[in-house]
């Protein structure tokens, strides 16, 4: 399974609780930040997941190469112009489905998520672009 803007790794280290021995969770996320909770997340609770630096429109994996790429509340932190190309790339890498959720506001929230639990550091930076390296790695 791939989570795709993954923030600090929740919902991928709840899947990873429940793909078996024989499964593996990624999780990517714009926010060096975020995949450094996350990482920091996986490894307190003895979990085995894969966090890596990586924008949604530029996903760095081969075609159909996930079962699975949920997305959850994470589109609108892109540009509206970006969202399109998000959702092709989402698309891409999955061999079976594909779940969106966004939430987009007019007021501004704070995420709650934004305080890692394993830190006090709190992540506000959000880059959306990023250069996608030519050899496209395989799936974990």
């Amino acid at each position: 399974m791939l989570d795709v803007g993954c923030g600090t790794g929740s919902l991928a280290l709840e899947a990873r609780r429940r793909v078996g021995i024989g499964g593996s969770v990624h999780g990517i996320d714009a926010s060096p930040e975020m995949i450094e909770c996350a990482t920091q997340k996986a490894r307190d609770a003895g979990l085995a997941a894969e966090f890596r630096q990586a924008a949604a429109q530029t996903l760095p994996f081969a075609d159909a190469c996930f079962d699975r790429a949920p997305s959850t509340l994470m589109l609108h932190h892109l540009p509206r112009a970006e969202r399109e190309q998000c959702a092709r790339e989402i698309r891409r890498v999955p061999n079976r489905a594909v779940a969106c959720r966004s939430s987009i506001s007019m007021r501004p929230r704070p995420h709650p998520e934004a305080r890692c639990s394993t830190s006090t550091r709190t992540a506000t930076s959000r880059p959306t672009t990023s250069s996608r390296s030519s050899a496209m790695p395989a799936c974990g």
